[in-house]
This record gives C-alpha cells, sequence and structure tokens, in this order.
C-alpha cells in the first residue's frame, strides 16, 4: 500500500488554526479601482537573510528562525496598486516579553540608471504583546506600489523592491510565522500639471482618465492636438483601446 503525507490534513488543520475575519473578502472583480483582491503569501516564501538556520512544521503550516529573522518577497502586486491592508498570522506559544512576534514591510532601492546610492525603510511595522497563542497583526498602510520612482526625493529615478521581515523570538520554535495576506486594489494615475489635449483642459470632469490612457500609450487622440471626447467610438476604434489596456497576446503561429 502506498503511504504519503496528509497534505490534504496538514491543510485543514493549518487553516482551521488562523482567524478570519468574516467581512474581509475579496470583491468579485478580476479588474477595476472598485475591486480589493486578496494576495497571499504563505510560510514556505520565507528564509534567512544568511545562511543560518531556520524550521519547519508543514503539519501547522509554520516556519520559524533558528538566529535572526525571515525575510519574504513582496513584488507581487501590479504597478501603482495600492496596498490597503496586511495581515500577518503567526503562532506564539512565548510568555515571554523577548519572544513577541515583530513583521514589517520593506523597500529598497537604487538609481535605475548606475544601481548606486542604495537605499532602505520600513514604511509598516508591528510588533505583538505578550499574547500567546494564534493570532494575527494587521496593518493600514495605504501604500502606493510603485516598482521605479523618485523615491528618495533626488531628481532621480530608482528601482524598488519590496519584502517582508518577520521576527520569531527566541528562535525556539516558540514564535512563527503562518502566512501574509495582502489585500490590494487598482487605481488610476494622477493627473498631470498640464493637458496633453487642446479639448480636454485640466479642469475636465474626465481629464484624469484621458491623461490616464495617454500616459499608458492607450489613445494619442484623434489629430491636431485634440481628443475629440464627445466624438462617436467605433468598433475599430474600440478594440484599438481594448487590445491596448488589457494586452492580450496569443501566439497564432505556436505549434
Amino acid at each position: 500500500m502506498r503511504r504519503g503525507f496528509p497534505f490534504g490534513m496538514a491543510t485543514a488543520l493549518a487553516l482551521l488554526s488562523i482567524p478570519v475575519r468574516a467581512q474581509e473578502t475579496a470583491g468579485p472583480f478580476d479588474f477595476g479601482t472598485q475591486d480589493e483582491a486578496v494576495t497571499v503569501i504563505g510560510w514556505a516564501n520565507f528564509f534567512p537573510a544568511v545562511n543560518t538556520g531556520y524550521d519547519t512544521d508543514v503539519l501547522l503550516g509554520i516556519r520559524f528562525e533558528t538566529q535572526l529573522s525571515l525575510f519574504a518577497p513582496a513584488d507581487v502586486l501590479p504597478n501603482g496598486a495600492v496596498l490597503e491592508q496586511i495581515v500577518f498570522y503567526f503562532n506564539d506559544s512565548s510568555n515571554a516579553a523577548a519572544g513577541d512576534f515583530s513583521a514589517k514591510l520593506c523597500r529598497t532601492w537604487v538609481d535605475s540608471g548606475t544601481g548606486a546610492n542604495p537605499g532602505r525603510d520600513c514604511p509598516v511595522s508591528v510588533s505583538s504583546n505578550g499574547s500567546p497563542g494564534d493570532s494575527y497583526l494587521e496593518a493600514l498602510p495605504h501604500l502606493t506600489i510603485l516598482y521605479r520612482q523618485d523615491i528618495d526625493g533626488d531628481g532621480v529615478s530608482e528601482i524598488v523592491s519590496h519584502f517582508l521581515q518577520v521576527g520569531t523570538p527566541p528562535h525556539d520554535g516558540s514564535t512563527s510565522i503562518r502566512m501574509v495576506r495582502l489585500r490590494w486594489r487598482r487605481q488610476v494615475n494622477p493627473a498631470p500639471a498640464q493637458a496633453s489635449f487642446n479639448d480636454v483642459p485640466t479642469n475636465d470632469p474626465a481629464f484624469q482618465f484621458i491623461e490616464a490612457l495617454v500616459a499608458s500609450g492607450i489613445t494619442a487622440g484623434c489629430g491636431a492636438g485634440n481628443y475629440c471626447p464627445d466624438a462617436p467610438l467605433t468598433r475599430r476604434q474600440m478594440a484599438v483601446f481594448l487590445a491596448k489596456a488589457l494586452g492580450p497576446h496569443w501566439p497564432w503561429n505556436a505549434q
């Protein structure tokens, strides 16, 4: 008889032990600014930054660091998304203050042209307060995720990378990470100071949205520096708009 590890049972037990609030559910849509999507980063994505020890209990779905902190990549959201909520699920069986669980969302960056002037910050930081058992920590950062920006204000665009850092003292298994949940939504990019078209001034109600299409390369207007905002849209033009916006790619010549 073939014997194997009961992954189905392990998953069920792990999920049953995680507190989830019923009102925090994802929206029914895959796209659009009204949707609030959820991305989960599991314990298996966390590793020590240096070559030190860590341990895992697959049955319980937990991981802990035996010496320092655990890190996981967090560049999983669309560029320009708003990170509304971070929930860190963890287990803490230590009553000691030294065993408090800590968690951060951090960013590192370098100049996009040269790789010089590295920098780092952690805009989200939370910690437990001696509460043993299965629990969670919540942060509401309302943070826009941008992978290229002038993050340090020096006039040079930087490439930005995001990561999660969790501390599991006293590094003996009494404090461990289960998973992290990111709740986010898409947004329309901010309007520029100057208008791209003569017939869509900055005070036009649709100015921000039309400029977003221009910045995304979806439209170049109707010619002569105009957008023709009240002109009818043909099916041909609609096909161009939708194809550029959604970026569908089908390898027609694939074998």
